[in-house]
This record gives structure tokens, C-alpha cells and sequence, in this order.
């Protein structure tokens, strides 16, 4: 797994940063939430010339709730896209890392 430097720009036409429940089983056996899973979806074009970094997003993500975790970044173009995945919940430095691929407009 690579690591992306958190300065680096994210290229797509439409970035999503988007965070799912995380479900977990307590210690009495019962399923719970532990945290709320968030969506934010960013319009980018060049005509507007802004760009987002991977540190952008998880400001962003901070701004939603985020804590400790992971979560995801899905920047897409027409054709082509890739996910990302930021993680905080491992031993050293927080890090992204390129998750999987789209077909583009996933």
C-alpha cells in the first residue's frame, strides 16, 4: 500500500468524501453505531480553477464529525475515477492510500 502525501491535489471532476456507519458489537452481544457516517460532495471544475488537497478533505471530514477512523475520498472524471482511503486508526502518522478504481461517474 503507497502512501499519498496529504498536500497532494486530487484530480476528478466531482469529489465525494463519504464515511459509513460503523457498526460493532458491543460487549453484551448487542449490534450498536458507534459513529455517524457522513457524505459531502464537492463540484469541481477547471473553468472555476479550484482544487482540493487529501488535507482539504479531511478538514472536511473533521467538519462532519469525523474522529478516528477511516474514511473515503472518491474523486471521478467521465471515464475514469479512483478512491481513496484515509486512515487514522493505525499505529504512526495518519495516511492515504489509493483504495480501488471507477469507471468513471460511479
Amino acid at each position: 500500500m503507497e502512501k499519498i502525501n496529504l498536500s497532494d491535489k486530487i484530480w476528478g471532476d466531482i469529489i465525494r468524501i463519504f464515511m459509513d456507519d460503523e457498526i460493532c458489537v458491543n460487549e453484551k452481544n448487542e449490534i450498536e453505531v458507534s459513529q455517524k457516517g457522513f457524505l459531502v460532495t464537492k463540484f469541481i471544475s477547471e473553468e472555476y480553477d479550484e482544487q482540493l488537497s487529501f488535507d482539504d478533505c479531511v478538514a472536511i471530514a473533521k467538519k462532519n464529525g469525523f474522529t478516528r477512523g477511516t474514511f473515503y475520498i472518491m474523486a471521478d472524471t467521465p471515464l475514469e475515477g479512483k478512491i481513496y482511503q484515509y486512515a487514522n486508526c493505525y499505529d504512526g502518522e495518519p495516511f492515504v492510500s489509493e483504495y480501488g478504481t471507477t469507471r468513471g461517474y460511479a
